[in-house]
């Protein structure tokens, strides 16, 4: 039979939002002017120190700091941002299912 993680992978994957890791929340901190940093907030302390893609860290004063709010989705990129599609996927879970 199918183990019940399989289905989890095969949901959470290819649209990673579907379903956030606990103690992993995104960050959407918006800076005074305009812009905005995504990321995991390491710190909520003056200063931020908040991951973004890639490992960046950031460490940001509170006097730049306008608001600091759910991201509302995943900081995993999708499947597609990735550029795969559903039979990539697949190979992929099979992959890891021989990894054990």
């Amino acid at each position: 039979g199918q183990q019940p993680g399989s289905r989890k992978i095969r949901a959470c994957r290819p649209s990673p939002s579907a379903e956030i890791a606990l103690g992993y929340p995104g960050s959407r901190v918006k800076l005074k002017g305009g812009k905005e940093i995504h990321g995991l907030a390491l710190s909520t302390r003056n200063p931020l120190i908040v991951q973004s893609q890639g490992g960046v860290v950031q460490v940001i004063p509170s006097s730049r700091i306008e608001a600091v709010e759910p991201l509302g989705r995943s900081l995993m990129l999708s499947a597609g941002q990735l550029g795969l599609g559903p039979q990539d996927v697949a190979d992929i879970l099979a992959y890891v299912k021989t990894l054990k």
